[in-house]
């Protein structure tokens, strides 16, 4: 970042009205003979950075100068080629960079530099930099979330089994429980087993196994449902553009061939560039002799990116239930079936026995199976925005193109 320096008034005419912005290979000076820190990897060099004296810097004999050279003190600008132009004016006019000219384009920004002005060879060959304004960015576009098949634990075996001295919708009809043993896991057992011709009461006649209810299984457990692949959805595209690109280009200049001291002589500046002074950071107001429009604000290229995409989350299943089989035997081992029933953890479920005060001697139950809820999926949202860099904005004031300047 370039700093100014504190520097006298004396120093402040000087660096208005000094000589050429020739830039040495190194950087020193005291602050009336500098003005500016020196930062070499800055985007803009200072405008005003002397030679450090040392074994690499030129000597500053005046008899070392070449009085019939280009830039020799004689009065004269050449007018086919250059002009002299006024060097800002104003009370902040040294706070821009008037001795480091740059010839600047700007226009649209079509894909590919080779499309795109180049800088003039003869006059402006070197590339300061390329800025951008006027940025285009969409939200990011995100892949959309997913959740994977709901998953949770059953158990096997129904919350009740009840036998029956009647039918399903007789509400008098007595009852015995045919449950399985405490902690039954649903394999075969004998519990609560209901010899052949049992009746109920006893003596009355009535056949105990006329029907039987089955309540439902438990409701699943640990129901949950988990992100598909990826808990961040990748942000699938990023659209960033500028419509606006400029290009600057460094030149050399001098005071001195001017008879106006508030003048440099600097090459014509021919359309579509013109030459422009600048300055760091976002200013409204431009120096006079530099207001042919309006100040530019230039970025960076690479912009402070925030765009992104919520995290995927899978809401609580919801749907799901557990489901069984209930096996009844006649025998005590599980191996004479005269019944078979579905259970579910849904509703619980009745069914006729034929024929009445038959044995009910044993039971088992099959492993259960989850029968998969639904999930609803959320985020994969775009979010945040991509913003210009402000911390290394250039303001460009600019005179207008040489062959629109009156």
């Amino acid at each position: 970042m370039l700093k100014l320096r504190v520097l006298t008034g004396l120093a402040l005419v000087g660096l208005l009205v000094g000589g050429a912005a020739t830039l040495g290979a190194g950087c020193g000076g005291t602050p009336e003979t500098a003005g500016y820190d020196c930062d070499p990897d800055a985007r803009f060099t200072a405008p005003i950075c002397e030679q450090d004296a040392g074994t690499d810097a030129p000597a500053t004999d005046a008899s070392d100068a070449d009085p019939d050279g280009p830039t020799a003190n004689n009065g004269r600008c050449p007018v086919e080629t250059h002009d002299c132009v006024p060097l800002p004016e104003g009370d902040d006019a040294l706070l821009w960079h008037p001795n480091e000219p740059l010839l600047v384009w700007f226009g649209d920004n079509v894909e590919g530099e080779e499309n795109q002005p180049k800088c003039p060879a003869d006059t402006a060959p070197a590339v300061q930099a390329r800025m951008f304004s006027d940025l285009i960015a969409p939200p990011a576009t995100c892949d959309g979330c997913k959740c994977k098949p709901a998953t949770a634990d059953c158990d096997p075996v129904p919350t009740s089994i009840t036998i029956r001295a009647g039918t399903c919708d007789d509400p008098s009809a007595a009852t015995l429980p045919f449950d399985g043993p405490p902690g039954w896991d649903g394999s075969c057992t004998a519990a609560n087993a209901l010899p052949q011709g049992a009746e109920c009461p006893p003596g009355s006649g009535v056949p105990c196994l006329q029907s039987i209810e089955i309540g439902p299984l438990p409701p699943p457990q640990n129901e949950k449902c988990e992100v598909d692949v990826v808990e961040v959805p990748k942000v699938a595209g990023l659209v960033t553009k500028w419509q606006t690109a400029s290009l600057a280009c460094r030149g050399e200049g001098d005071t001195s061939l001017c008879d106006n001291a508030g003048k440099m002589c600097l090459p014509k500046a021919l359309f579509p560039h013109r030459i422009c002074i600048w300055r760091e950071g976002l200013h409204k107001d431009c120096p006079e002799h530099y207001r042919g429009e309006q100040a530019r604000w230039m970025y960076p290229e690479e912009v402070k990116e925030g765009r992104g995409c919520t995290e995927c989350a899978c809401g609580a299943p919801s749907g799901g239930s557990c489901v069984s089989t209930l096996r009844l035997f006649q025998d005590g081992a599980c191996s004479a079936q005269f019944m078979e029933k579905t259970t579910g953890s849904i509703v619980e479920d009745c069914d006729p026995v034929v024929p009445f005060g038959r044995a009910l001697g044993s039971k088992e139950t099959s492993p259960p199976m989850y029968m998969a809820g639904t999930c609803e999926a959320s985020g994969g949202e775009p979010f945040g925005e991509a913003k210009v860099d402000l911390e290394n904005a250039i303001t460009f004031c600019c005179r207008p193109s040489y062959v629109f300047d009156t």
